[in-house]
């Protein structure tokens, strides 16, 4: 469920989605969204707020050895210590940014996002080969800002030009099954 509600310069943006995993877990979880924007006119600019939470599955490839457990499963036979069935995870996203018209050709936009992972996904390579599966972290935090410069179309040219930063952490093993 998705609206949008505009007052006056404000657009307000609520949404709510459930999903549900039935993989090697079973879970579920609603995802609250929320955003909201203000135009400003005499400065010809659009400022704006926005949270959402995100339900997150593990990833498919290998995803069998990666949650197998005990004496004599694959992850034991690898050397795997404390391995157990993954399960999913949430994110809390917070973004916050603007966009303004610096001139009828020209406009420049910034946005800042923080990101809070519980039970966060990567990818880990098996002994030296090719093949990757899934690992599970405790949780994570990323953490960035954007900003870009745009050449609206003109003559049939167009263009930007982007710098990012982006800053990531990881947290301690997976959580105990």
């Amino acid at each position: 469920m998705q609206d949008s509600i505009r007052m006056g310069g404000f657009t307000f943006t609520p949404g709510l989605r459930f999903d549900n995993y039935n993989g090697l877990t079973s879970s579920n979880a609603f995802q609250p969204r929320m955003a909201a924007a203000y135009t400003a006119l005499p400065l010809h600019s659009v400022f704006h707020i926005a949270y959402s939470r995100v339900f997150l599955t593990p990833y498919n490839e290998n995803l069998i050895v990666a949650s197998s457990n005990g004496p004599g499963s694959a992850s034991a036979a690898l050397g795997a210590g404390d391995s157990a069935v993954l399960r999913t995870a949430h994110r809390n996203q917070f973004n916050v940014g603007f966009e303004t018209q610096v001139s009828h050709l020209l406009s420049f936009s910034g946005e800042y996002l923080w990101k809070f992972t519980y039970g966060a996904y990567d990818f880990d390579v098996l002994l030296n080969s090719p093949l990757t599966f899934p690992t599970q972290f405790r949780k994570s935090k990323i953490d960035g800002a954007l900003f870009r410069l745009t050449v609206t179309p003109t003559y049939g040219f167009a263009g930007y030009a982007t710098v990012s930063h982006v800053r990531s952490r990881l947290f301690g093993p997976r959580p105990e099954a």
